[in-house]
């Protein structure tokens, strides 16, 4: 038994090798792999998968467009496609037996808003393309078209349709190669097996409780108390606040508690249903943990679950000291730059990572997030009317220790034509913290450098721009470890 479980996670793994934010799932409502690339990916890939076909039924070679949060979408600008897919040659049903996810994003507007519907266009689970007849023409018209669908929209649609039928073939002719079953019965033991490591896992973290309590100045608070069951995680947020800036679902929510909990793995265990549900949260109704349409998403889900992943892990140090580290990456920045003569330029700015006890923290790396969307600054200079001056490490960023936090970096933009700037970074109210007596890390900053005049700028917030004007970003470093 033990033989046939890693031969399947090899099989897994070889097929879904770099292939970031994807899920295979089975109709009975197994989650078989998953790849994150955000940490939110961990709760909302597997909702999109049982509730969409609570909708309609999904056809093999049927392909499924949503961005929807609240079916298991993201942010709007990142994008899920579900595949009806079939891999066992005994299935004649016309429906599909699995289901074949893929994200895929554009780059995203940075707004304020109160609700959803101004943060851009919604698309609930609807039908893009069938098998022999091709691309649903009429609808991907309709959304190409609507005034808030975002630039590029329709290009990375056609083309990641093409990627994820090209997995779906990689995929067909693997299980051949491989010679592999995938039916339910086969599944389910290795769904079986993983709990079981996992479970194994979680022995390491002592049988006790621990709460921890946070207050942010953008108005949220949130107590969590953590409990070790025989065969689980049991996070119970007992105390939460209302939203005030962040809005996230709690499939998100959990995202951000399983990623901090596979951050301490020593060694890989593959991400499915038998890992999953290892981890169990509770989180009140109508809090930011659980929001319900219409809340924006946007801020919640890029900042505030990396934010809340953060938080997981001190109530984690609290149980075991081998898990203990300084914090770091408690928010990158965000740049937003809408140019008179039409052009839309986002970028977003990593920080430096924690200390542990054992080792420095990374530079400029975004611990919760495996792929970004990166253009090259040729391409950037090429595209918008601007110029990146210098990109560098930010020295002295990173907390003193024994072990130093990561530093963070500096980007300097030049604007070459009249924008409007928006931009965001951390509202928790505290740069990374150090640890055992380790210093704390440097707080981001933003600066706008006008003729002679500079002018440091808050946390978040929205200005005009002239030409002429210099943006200097500098992101936080990681907090030190150790006296």
């Amino acid at each position: 038994m033990q033989k046939q479980y890693l031969i399947h996670q090899d099989f897994f793994e070889s097929v879904f090798n770099d292939v970031a934010g994807c899920i295979l799932f089975h109709k009975s409502g197994i989650t078989v792999h998953l790849e994150q690339e955000r940490v939110t990916d961990l709760g909302t890939l597997p909702k999109a998968c049982h509730e969409v076909p609570k909708y309609f039924p999904i056809e093999e070679g049927q392909i499924i467009v949503l961005n929807d949060p609240y079916c298991g979408g993201g942010i709007l600008s990142n994008f899920t496609l579900l595949m009806g897919v079939n891999l066992n040659s005994g299935n004649k049903k016309k429906d599909a037996e699995f289901l074949l996810g893929k994200k895929f994003s554009v780059r995203p507007f940075l707004k304020y808003t109160e609700n959803l519907e101004e943060e851009g266009l919604k698309i609930p689970p609807t039908p893009i393309y069938e098998k022999n007849v091709g691309l649903n023409t009429a609808i991907l018209d309709a959304i190409s078209n609507h005034p808030l669908v975002m630039d590029g929209f329709r290009h990375h649609l056609e083309k990641n349709i093409t990627l994820i039928q090209e997995l779906e073939e990689h995929l067909k002719e693997s299980q051949k190669l491989w010679a592999i079953d995938l039916d339910q019965k086969s599944l389910e033991s290795y769904i079986n097996q993983s709990h079981h490591r996992m479970s194994e896992f979680l022995t390491k973290i002592k049988p006790e409780k621990a709460h921890y309590k946070e207050q942010w100045v953008t108005g949220e608070s949130l107590k969590l108390e953590l409990e070790k069951q025989e065969h689980k995680l049991s996070f119970n947020f007992t105390e939460v606040s209302d939203s005030k800036i962040y809005h996230l679902t709690k499939a998100a929510s959990f995202g951000a508690c399983f990623a901090a909990v596979m951050n301490l793995l020593e060694q890989k265990i593959p991400i499915n249903t038998g890992s999953l549900e290892c981890i169990d949260i509770k989180v009140p109704k109508d809090t930011f943990l659980d929001c319900k349409y219409p809340a924006p998403v946007f801020l919640g889900f890029t900042e505030a679950s990396g934010l809340i992943a953060n938080f997981v892990s001190k109530v984690l140090a609290k149980i075991n000291k081998e898990f203990q580290s300084a914090e770091g990456n408690i928010g990158c920045c965000s740049v937003d730059l809408k140019f008179e003569s039409g052009p839309h330029f986002y970028d977003r700015l990593p920080s430096g990572a924690g200390a542990t006890r054992t080792v420095d923290g990374a530079m400029i790396v975004d611990k919760w997030t495996h792929h970004e969307l990166q253009v090259s600054i040729e391409e950037v200079e090429k595209r918008f009317p601007m110029k990146i001056r210098s990109t560098s490490i930010r020295p002295g960023s990173g907390g003193n220790g024994a072990h130093t936090g990561g530093e963070g970096m500096i980007r300097s933009y030049e604007i070459k034509e009249a924008a409007e700037l928006n931009w965001f970074t951390n509202l928790t109210g505290h740069s990374a913290d150090g640890f055992y007596g380790g210093n704390s890390g440097l707080s981001p900053q933003f600066l706008v450098v006008r003729g002679n005049k500079k002018e440091k700028l808050k946390a978040y917030g929205s200005m005009k721009l002239e030409a002429g004007d210099r943006l200097d970003v500098l992101t936080a470093g990681g907090g030190g470890f150790g006296e």
